[in-house]
Formats: structure tokens, sequence, C-alpha cells
């Protein structure tokens, strides 16, 4: 099974901002894959993150991106 994947930019970092970026793309059929944080040198709280969506590869032609 071929999967497509959809990247989001989350910040400031915490757990209201995380929760909403994956509430927005769940009903669209987006499930999460995983998240990376981004730390600067000496903070210990993630200024950042990345969270990674995917949901089974469409059959029609490329979506055009779309924001909720």
């Amino acid at each position: 099974m071929t999967f497509d994947y959809k990247v989001l930019e989350v910040a400031p970092v915490d757990e209201l901002t995380l929760e909403a970026a994956i509430a927005a793309w769940a009903p669209k059929g987006w499930q999460l894959d995983q998240v990376e944080f981004v730390r600067e040198t000496g903070v210990r709280r993630p200024t950042m993150a990345y969270v990674f969506l995917r949901r089974a590869a469409t059959t029609s032609a490329a979506e055009p991106p779309t924001d909720p």
C-alpha cells in the first residue's frame, strides 16, 4: 500500500497547538504518523514541531494543497 504524506510546521509548541493541528486534518482522512521536535541549543522546551500525517494514496490526480 502506498501513502500520501503531509508535513505541518507547528509553533509555538504546546498541547493545544499540537492537538489543533492534528484535529484539523483528521476529519479529512489524515492520520498521525510521527512528531519531530526542534530545540535550540541550551533550551529545554522545543521551539517548533513538525507533525507528519499520512493517508492511503488517492487514485485521482494530485490534490492542490489546502490549509484548514
